[in-house]
């Protein structure tokens, strides 16, 4: 037994002199590495040493996930997350992501989210992500207002947006606004900072048309929405632009005319351009005429597209070298320059 023994003691891992290599890294380095793993593994490192038992705590990222981790149901969700943020410091955050993924009880799977999202930005996130999805219904987000000095990022999945939400002039340094799968309730989306602007398969559902303000916008992408085209206000600093018109777009002359005039109250598309346009409101005209590269996708009856070709095309100076322009599924149309 003795020999046997000895030979087990012979058999463990050179460790060079027992030293502890990932112990001896500082701790803002550990905090770094823990800052990748999902919030529940985080927390869970407090059982491998004294000196971890508290690393997690001030983390600067927080993970709370539902789709690649198992929980009961929402409230196991929801008490994990409240004991973590009243655990943990008050660290500063570069990033919060909120994946929440629940079927049925969607009262108890959104309760806490909106303040989650309070806490984040009190902790300075930098970037902030939220994924919800209900089998029964979106999160809403209307009646929230982001009030942070230091949020650059904001990602939103299947959640319903508008009211006080969309206007950011409380959000100056934000930079990328991303929204997929939103429903946006809106009179106007806002921001004087905004460099980049994506929303893909989104709905627009306010009464009228949502109106774009973001002059400081370089990208933008609106790919597969629905509802009517929103309005886009001067962006000077453009430099690419693609919009990629969903089927059921709204702006569609159900007679079958091209360009809005059919005379029929009764047919959505031309009725609310041909409001637009006496009101001197082109909707793509004034964001997209500055753009350096501008695709545009869509089916053959949209009528705000036709016309914003038609009074692009007639708005250039004579002798002005036309950008790239990349269209398709689009009728004929020939212009003479």
């Amino acid at each position: 037994m003795a020999e046997r023994s000895e030979d087990a003691g012979d058999s463990k891992p050179d460790l060079a002199g027992g030293e502890d290599h990932i112990g001896a890294l500082p701790d803002v380095l550990l905090q770094q590495v823990l800052s990748l793993l999902p919030s529940r593994e985080a927390v869970r490192t407090c059982v491998l040493a004294a000196r971890w038992r508290t690393l997690w705590r001030s983390v600067p990222s927080i993970h709370i996930n539902s789709a690649g981790e198992i929980y009961r149901n929402p409230l196991a969700l929801s008490m994990f997350a409240n004991y973590l943020l009243l655990l943990r410091d008050r660290t500063a955050l570069h990033e919060c992501e909120i994946n929440s993924y629940y079927g049925g009880d969607s009262e108890e799977a959104f309760r806490y989210i909106e303040l989650w999202m309070r806490y984040a930005v009190s902790c300075e996130a930098r970037v902030l992500r939220v994924h919800v999805k209900n089998e029964l219904k979106n999160l809403c987000l209307s009646n929230m207002s982001l009030l942070t000095q230091h949020l650059a990022r904001l990602e939103l999945c299947s959640v319903e947006v508008g009211g006080r939400f969309l206007d950011f002039s409380g959000c100056p340094v934000l930079k990328v606004l991303k929204m997929e799968h939103c429903t946006i309730n809106a009179g106007r989306i806002s921001s004087q900072s905004l460099s980049h602007l994506i929303i893909c398969y989104g709905s627009f559902m306010s009464n009228g048309r949502t109106r774009i303000s973001a002059p400081s916008l370089v990208t933008l992408e609106l790919d597969e929405f629905m509802g009517y085209t929103p309005l886009l206000e001067p962006m000077p600093s453009l430099i690419r632009a693609f919009l990629r018109f969903a089927e059921n777009c709204r702006d569609r002359c159900d007679n079958g005319n091209y360009f809005g005039d059919c005379g029929s109250q009764l047919c959505g598309g031309c009725y609310y351009s041909n409001y637009y346009y006496d009101n001197d409101d082109c909707m793509l005209l004034q964001g997209l005429s500055g753009t350096k590269n501008l695709e545009l996708i869509s089916q053959s009856q949209l009528v705000c597209l036709n016309l914003f070709l038609l009074l692009y095309c007639c708005s250039l100076p004579s002798g002005t070298p036309v950008l790239q322009i990349s269209l398709w599924l689009l009728p004929v149309l020939t212009l003479n320059f």
